[in-house]
């Protein structure tokens, strides 16, 4: 595949990635598919960033970088869709890496399929290895949706997809700058209702490797004490839903509202784990108890989960331990 109509715009946001970026750009070069631009923004790196990818740009004129002031992930992807030239559009976060057949397989899904949206499966580096590519299965964006909740088969992520660049300029997405955390949640469902009457491939390969890089902003939100940027997973959907609903989608709509009780009982557990009893937490769980009969009578998602939901109703910190110990 060399031609220049197929390219495939790889965007990478970088913010003091030193440690990590050249294996992200590594694992670009020695793809199978050699019809492929990087886009990468350096979102005002303080570290060794911007001179590592100086570097590769002089050794390979498909790399571009770009540097900005510091604005955060979504103001830096935002960036790349801008500069971005491909066909399709693919994202790669800094510190995670490519196996390489990812691009070759993903383009094919599209050729061979038909579909709007390509994706495989994932593995987190420290743990399984990568598998270069599997099976491959066609879902409707509706059916996507809901492996997505019942199963966690095709999940809630961007950077192991592959995009059409024509859904996404036609419809002006991009990715919201005042939600931190769940953001591309927002940018995936959005895009979904975009192309709902069309299908997924899903690729049952590991080709992303996800790194849990123990410096990064979520790993850090994760292990401190009470962030009011947890509250925006459910701002993202509740804008997912809205979106949903302004194209005319009212199942797709409802369907996202099922899964914010869903959500509502992964943040409890976050309060839980850092010990936070405050008002918001006081106002979620009231908030969920309120919106559990809907999500119980609903076949979105499967019986355990709904056990779970039925304990988190009773008592948060009851669920986090029953889960724990895998009663739940």
């Amino acid at each position: 595949m060399k031609n220049k109509d197929e390219l495939i715009s790889v965007i990478i946001p970088a913010y003091n990635a030193e440690k990590f970026i050249a294996r992200a750009l590594d694992s670009l070069i020695i793809q199978t598919c050699s019809n492929w631009q990087a886009i990468v923004i350096n979102d005002g790196s303080s570290d060794a960033t911007e001179e590592i990818c100086k570097d590769y740009c002089s050794k390979d004129e498909r790399i571009k970088l770009f540097t900005k002031e510091n604005g955060g992930v979504s103001r830096a992807r935002n960036t790349g869709l801008e500069k971005a030239e491909g066909k399709y559009i693919c994202f790669l976060d800094a510190d995670d890496f490519f196996e390489p057949f990812f691009l070759e397989t993903l383009y094919n899904g599209f050729k061979e399929n038909n579909c709007m949206v390509s994706a495989c499966g994932y593995t987190h580096s420290d743990g399984e290895q990568g598998k270069p590519s599997g099976s491959a299965e066609k879902y409707s964006i509706e059916q996507a949706f809901c492996l997505m909740c019942r199963d966690n088969i095709i999940h809630p992520f961007i950077w192991n997809k592959m995009f059409l660049s024509s859904v996404i300029r036609k419809n002006c997405l991009e990715f919201d700058t005042d939600i931190i955390y769940g953001e591309d949640t927002l940018f995936l469902l959005k895009y979904y209702a975009c192309a709902y009457d069309g299908s997924l491939c899903l690729n049952d390969g590991l080709m992303y490797h996800y790194c849990a890089n123990p410096d990064s902003a979520m790993r850090k939100r994760k292990r401190s004490s009470f962030n009011n940027n947890w509250l925006d997973q459910i701002k993202a959907l509740e804008r997912a839903s809205e979106y949903a609903g302004q194209k005319g989608l009212s199942d797709f709509a409802g369907a996202i509202k099922i899964r914010l009780c869903y959500i509502y009982a992964s943040i409890l557990d976050l309060f839980v784990t850092s010990g936070y009893k405050g008002e918001e937490y006081k106002k979620l769980l009231e908030r969920m108890r309120r919106e559990l009969p809907d999500f119980l009578k609903s076949d979105l998602f499967k019986s355990r989960a709904k056990r779970q939901l039925r304990v988190c109703a009773i008592s948060p910190k009851l669920k986090h331990i029953m889960r724990k110990l895998k009663m739940i």
